[in-house]
């Protein structure tokens, strides 16, 4: 890592910091906490202990934040990895810190691990997504809340632009899109490579046509 970039990660993870004791963590987690009623998976309950709680909390989201960003970096010094993903990555969790929803970091920091291999697809679908709490996954009240947006303690219709959650979990999918996309143009003999753009080049093809067809 070069000197400014030293500097320029340092800096971000002090503002990091800094919201980790002065900011505040989303309230609704203490509410579908005391009502049982946890909107995520298993491995996220797992993966943010203390999340029902504040600045124990925000805490351990910093410290996760520090572990994943520095090994991300290091993969990024070793050409594993694009290092513009790194910065998007931190900025992107400084962002989600500010708006008090840290409990989407642990999903979001895995992003740029999918660019290495897509087997981090998984965790970030366990995570994301009221898996592990009874089977089928959509028989819970965690589905139903998850999902639905039908919590114990509140509704929340999780398709409604409006609400600033809509576009967290937009974010959070177009970024681990992009960072699988970028896996595939760097393994594009791979037959998942192959079967995962399939559907982007007919659809190119589809528009070449119709363009053709139209102009001429």
């Amino acid at each position: 890592m070069k000197a400014l970039e030293m500097i320029l990660f340092a800096g971000l993870m002090m503002i990091l910091g800094v919201l980790s004791v002065f900011n505040s963590a989303d309230l609704a987690l203490k509410m579908v906490y005391d009502n049982n009623n946890v909107p995520y998976g298993v491995l996220w309950t797992w993966m943010n202990p203390y999340w029902w709680t504040q600045q124990p909390y925000m805490l351990y989201v910093f410290l996760f934040e520090l572990v994943a960003f520095s090994v991300q970096f290091r993969l990024a010094d070793a050409g594993r990895i694009p290092k513009k993903l790194v910065w998007i990555n931190m900025y992107l969790a400084m962002f989600m810190s500010a708006a008090h929803v840290q409990q989407e970091v642990t999903v979001s920091a895995l992003a740029p691990f999918v660019a290495l291999t897509p087997l981090f697809l998984v965790p970030i679908v366990l995570e994301k997504f009221p898996i592990g709490w009874s089977w089928p996954p959509w028989a819970s009240a965690n589905w139903a809340c998850g999902i639905g947006g039908r919590c114990v303690a509140f509704v929340n219709d999780r398709l409604a632009w409006q609400y600033p959650s809509f576009w967290f979990r937009a974010a959070i999918v177009v970024w681990t899109v992009a960072c699988y996309l970028l896996w595939c143009k760097a393994h594009p003999n791979s037959r998942l490579a192959r079967l995962s753009l399939l559907p982007g080049r007919l659809l190119m093809r589809a528009c070449r046509l119709i363009k053709g067809m139209v102009l001429g």
